[in-house]
């Protein structure tokens, strides 16, 4: 496995969070207006685990069915108003100008075949992730962290000891 990067999905309100929004238990708060992403999408499936993990039946949440395809969308849609809050990554949130409350960090692997290991391509992808060109083009953008980048562990590691964290 190869460290890429670890990005911040979480909810995307407007400036001052005027709703107090604090966390997912809030979206089944009435006339809390909400817009959603996908099904199948990753930050679909972040936001169903989370409330089913906190008991929240989605039917309770005005907007669950109201879906869009991109973060941005999703933004824009606080930005102008037409909904309180959204669930997004940090960047479409601070590109908005908008305010952002952190959920869950993903961290995102190339998995390889050890067979495969030291092929030219493999080996490629592991310096251009550990090198600092894509260190700064990432960093540059808010809500990404590349503190791990490049770093290469087993899969086995990952089952064992369960995610690194930030800078392990």
């Amino acid at each position: 496995m190869i460290h890429a990067v670890r990005r911040r999905q979480g909810l995307i309100v407007k400036p001052g969070n005027p709703r107090n929004i604090a966390g997912v238990e809030d979206l089944a708060r009435n006339g809390v207006r909400f817009v959603n992403r996908q099904a199948n999408s990753g930050t679909r499936m972040l936001l169903d685990l989370l409330l089913e993990d906190r008991s929240i039946d989605n039917a309770r949440i005005q907007g669950y069915d109201h879906i869009e395809f991109t973060h941005s969308a999703v933004s824009a849609l606080v930005a102008s108003d037409s909904v309180d809050v959204g669930i997004g990554m940090e960047t479409a949130a601070v590109a908005h100008d908008l305010d952002f409350i952190p959920l869950a960090s993903e961290v995102y692997f190339y998995a390889v075949r050890r067979q495969e290991w030291q092929q030219p391509s493999v080996r490629a992808l592991r310096d251009l992730l550990a090198g600092q060109q894509w260190r700064e083009a990432i960093s540059a953008m808010d809500g990404f962290d590349v503190a791990d980048a490049g770093r290469s562990l087993d899969a086995e590691e990952l089952v064992v000891r369960g995610l690194p964290g930030p800078g392990a």
